[in-house]
């Protein structure tokens, strides 16, 4: 069901509006009045989408009535009627603003039915084309860049508000200069000007220039009539100073980056995961490290890559980035290549696969650099080393040799003699001697030259005074509660002189008469680097008033000595139930010897 109209009719003669209105009425609500002053106050009241005017009312008369009704139905379709047929008025009326000019003596129902259709269809296709307008320039006047409409002669017929804040000028003169003369502030077109180039063309030119602190990008493009003449030009600058400054920046990084390349002592590298691994770039460290320039690597122009590998390597290095690549992990590898002269070189490579968002393998990237002197440095040092290590085995090889026939010609001197008191100072002494040959032993079987497990040394002396005293393990019982520690030879041997001693002293006075006895031996290192060693008997212990520091005992007296000015330690005792010693150094003052 159609909508009802509502029309408005403004007639000063009674006959002719009822004519009117009887004409209307199949299709409206109509509303009548006479004079303009009660037409103006229906029109501020109610809506009405079309109104009929008569010209001659009896308070307004002639084109002054339609203008003051236009002023207040401005988006009403106004259609002027008279009874006389007048083209003169009609044309004027239309052209201030009326849709039709009709003469009421040649109506009827179904003429007034098509105008009034007619007119608004035509109002409403007026008004979607001006609210298109109005959606047009709000959206060309919210636009940040300069738009304009310019003429052949360079003037802005058209331009956005942009315009004026981009370049701070007036509506005044923005009207009256040339765009070359409110872009680049010049008389003239500037060199190269895109507009000359345009008008040459006849297509889109640009340019890219810098007005003092900023960077504008102009760019026209032409508007020709239907036989392609230009008539114009639609103007376009366009603020890309940030976006240019990061451009800036990046050239900047890039260039840093680029020398940094350039410069590296060994070659930056991007390429295919292929048998081949064909080279996509190639930094200029090429050319040093294997003798061919980037070019000639690139895409295997004249060789690939894996060519240049020794042939023992390449498997395993493919393997091994094969391995790495699907854990997408850096590879690190050695291997050797050779140059374009055939000169073998030592290289170290270090790189990585570029993945991209969904973790497929795009291609490869790292670095690979000269490594040959320092691998043949590392290579001498080790055979150095090596010759080093089977000197020093020797030297401890023979020391213990050389220790051992001293300890057995004293051995045969004291089976000369039949005093006994030489007979225990030889016996003394070839303790001492096989305490100090057992270092060296321990030396000469160790991995680590430089130290001494001080556990298994403790071990093997308390088997070799056990052996010499002859002691009875039904006699004699051991707790040992010994922790691994490691000492230098440095302290190894002072060390093993005090144990000697104190040991002895347990076998030869502790237990008279065949007693039977225990001995425990406790050994641990603290946080700090102390080493703690305890020897407890329960043996008879010390007679009252005796004083081991300052007894005439050689032995105790260089037991003190060693503890004390060769281990920097401490040597003290308890005598309750028994004998306790305990011995306390830090081996951190003595060197590692290499």
């Amino acid at each position: 069901m159609k909508k009802e109209l509502n029309i408005l009719i403004i007639e000063g003669n009674h006959e002719e509006a009822v004519l009117l209105k009887e004409s209307l009425l199949v299709i409206s609500s109509i509303k009548f009045v006479k004079t303009l002053k009660q037409a103006i106050k229906e029109i501020q009241n109610f809506e009405f989408e079309i109104i009929f005017l008569d010209l001659e009312l009896s308070d307004s008369t002639g084109m002054n009535t339609l203008s003051e009704v236009l002023k207040y139905a401005e988006k009403t379709t106004v259609i002027v009627f008279s009874g006389l047929e007048d083209k003169k008025v009609g044309l004027e009326a239309i052209h201030r603003g009326a849709q039709d000019y009709l003469v009421t003596g040649s109506l009827n129902s179904d003429m007034l039915s098509r105008i009034v259709n007619y007119s608004i269809k035509r109002k409403q296709g007026e008004r979607i084309i001006k609210d298109s307008a109005m959606r047009w320039l709000s959206t060309f006047n919210a636009m940040s860049d300069s738009v304009s409409i310019i003429d052949n002669d360079g003037f802005l017929i058209e331009y956005n508000s942009a315009t004026l804040d981009m370049f701070d000028i007036s509506e005044k003169d923005v009207k009256t200069r040339h765009c070359w003369d409110i872009v680049h502030n010049l008389s003239e077109p500037i060199e190269n000007c895109p507009i000359v180039r345009m008008k040459n063309s006849k297509k889109h030119e640009s340019m890219v220039f810098q007005d003092s602190e900023r960077w504008l990008e102009v760019s026209v493009d032409p508007i020709c009539d239907s036989e392609g003449n230009i008539k114009g030009a639609v103007h376009v600058v366009s603020d890309i100073t940030s976006s240019k400054q990061a451009e800036i920046e990046l050239k900047n990084q890039f260039n840093t980056y680029y020398t940094l390349l350039q410069n590296l002592n060994g070659m930056v590298y991007n390429c295919e995961n292929d048998n081949k691994w064909t080279m996509n770039f190639v930094s200029e460290g090429c050319f040093n490290l294997t003798g061919y320039k980037p070019e000639d690597l690139i895409q295997n122009k004249k060789i690939a890559f894996m060519d240049i590998i020794l042939s023992e390597y390449r498997d395993i290095i493919w393997g091994e980035w094969q391995d790495q690549l699907k854990r997408q992990e850096t590879v690190e590898m050695t291997y050797q290549i050779k140059t374009a002269s055939g000169k073998i070189k030592w290289v170290w490579e270090r790189g990585q696969g570029v993945f991209d968002e969904k973790g497929k393998l795009l291609n490869l990237e790292g670095y690979i650099t000269d490594i040959t002197e320092r691998k043949n440095a590392e290579d001498q040092i080790a055979r150095d080393l090596e010759v080093k290590d089977t000197l020093l085995k020797e030297l401890y090889h023979r020391t213990k040799n050389n220790m051992q026939v001293i300890s057995s010609m004293l051995k045969m001197q004291a089976q000369h003699s039949e005093n006994e008191f030489i007979h225990e100072s030889f016996k003394e002494i070839i303790h001492k001697i096989q305490a100090m040959s057992l270092v060296h032993q321990k030396l000469y079987q160790a991995e680590d030259l430089s130290r001494i497990n001080l556990k298994e040394y403790i071990e093997d002396i308390l088997k070799l005074l056990m052996i010499s005293y002859n002691i009875r393990s039904e006699l004699f019982s051991f707790k040992l509660d010994l922790k691994n520690v490691f000492v230098t030879i440095d302290s190894a041997t002072p060390l093993g002189l005090v144990l000697n001693e104190l040991i002895s002293n347990v076998f030869k006075h502790s237990f008279p008469d065949n007693r039977k006895g225990k001995l425990k031996i406790s050994m641990e290192q603290e946080e700090s680097g102390d080493i703690n060693i305890q020897l407890t008997d329960n043996g008879v212990g010390f007679s009252p008033g005796f004083n081991p520091e300052k007894t005439e005992s050689m032995g105790l007296q260089t037991a003190y000595s060693l503890v004390n000015y060769q281990l920097n330690g401490s040597l003290s005792y308890k005598v309750k139930d028994g004998l306790s010693w305990f011995i306390k150094f830090n081996d951190a003052k003595n060197k590692l010897r290499v």
